[in-house]
């Protein structure tokens, strides 16, 4: 099942988040995507949450694709479903209790300009409820 149409930029960004009983975060990831100052197609995919925490598309910003899983596949096997629609010519992957910064997508689309060569990039992260200590640090890719 899906609900509303994914937004389509040509040459764009698709912002793919998977969630996984999530519902707690989805006022404030969805403020957060609100405020990105470049634009993007998002794409949900809930990965067989419970009834109750399932994503709708009041949820999102307008023109989600929300796809729901009746069988959870795992995280990465839910990121390669989502990244399949994608049709932009950059993926970012964001989850559910991250609330990504207005110049988030700004910042990473002027990195990847400044090194084509680069086959990935990684944003800083800040604990979301301790702002003051980074979250992450050590992660490698």
């Amino acid at each position: 099942m899906t609900d509303g149409a994914p937004l389509t930029h040509s040459g764009g960004v698709g912002v793919v988040i998977v969630t996984f009983n999530s519902r707690r975060y989805f006022a404030r990831l969805k403020a957060a995507l609100s405020q990105q100052t470049e634009p993007f197609a998002l794409y949900v995919v809930d990965n067989a949450s419970a009834a109750e925490q399932r994503p709708g598309a009041d949820d999102f910003p307008a023109g989600a694709l929300i796809v729901q899983l009746e069988e959870n596949i795992g995280f990465a096997a839910a990121n390669n479903r989502a990244a399949a629609l994608c049709d932009g010519e950059f993926i970012a992957l964001l989850n559910p209790d991250a609330f990504p910064a207005p110049d988030w997508l700004v910042e990473l689309l002027e990195a990847a300009a400044r090194w084509p060569g680069a086959a990935a990039f990684g944003s800083t992260q800040i604990a979301a409820d301790t702002p003051e200590r980074y979250d992450g640090l050590g992660d490698c890719y």
